[in-house]
């Protein structure tokens, strides 16, 4: 899959870089509080993608997450606006509704393909493969969470899911138990 690349090309790269990310093309991707930048190895600059007319569904600025999914495509989450994902078929941009406006820290795709998305203050959500909707997972909803302020989401070789949180340690989770394990410190 060859991304369309025929952009105009700024030499220059966000300096607040969050995160760096290789995708399954080699391609390097650049997070930072002022959007996200494409590495061209072919002209040695970086194509910018910020919140402008050119990008218009590459929304707010401050990029936390990236990861990609089975077909290919790139999802982003930002800390003030939620998600956009690129279609690298079309080259396009497409806003996630269901999470705009959501403040996301970090995102996976599991080994089942299910979407799991680090909100700052709203809580654990997940998409499951094949599904366009969104589960969320409070410290209020029927499958509780200990605290809405997830900062980090992953998954180990065992399949399990474990959740770090921002003031309530770590925390394992599967969709049909809920909360499993729970481990934090306390004076």
């Amino acid at each position: 899959i060859a991304l369309q690349t025929n952009f105009r090309s700024d030499t220059k790269v966000i300096n607040w870089v969050n995160k760096v990310f290789v995708d399954s093309e080699e391609r390097l991707w650049v997070l930072g509080n002022a959007g996200f930048s494409l590495y061209l190895p072919e002209i040695d600059a970086f194509e910018n993608f910020i919140n402008a007319e050119k990008y218009q569904d590459v929304l707010g600025n401050n990029y936390k997450a990236v990861v990609e999914d089975s077909n290919g495509s790139i999802w982003f989450g930002s800390k003030d606006k939620g998600a956009v994902v690129l279609d690298v078929q079309s080259s396009t941009f497409k806003a996630i509704e269901q999470l705009k406006n959501e403040p996301i820290l970090d995102m996976i795709f599991d080994r089942h393909n299910n979407l799991w998305v680090a909100t700052e203050n709203n809580g654990l959500k997940v998409r499951l493969a094949g599904h366009d909707n969104f589960i969320t997972f409070t410290t209020k909803t029927l499958k509780s969470i200990p605290t809405n302020k997830i900062q980090t989401v992953f998954e180990d070789r065992l399949n399990n899911i474990w959740i770090a949180t921002e003031d309530a340690g770590v925390f394992q989770f599967n969709l049909d138990e809920g909360v499993t394990k729970s481990f934090f410190y306390s004076e």
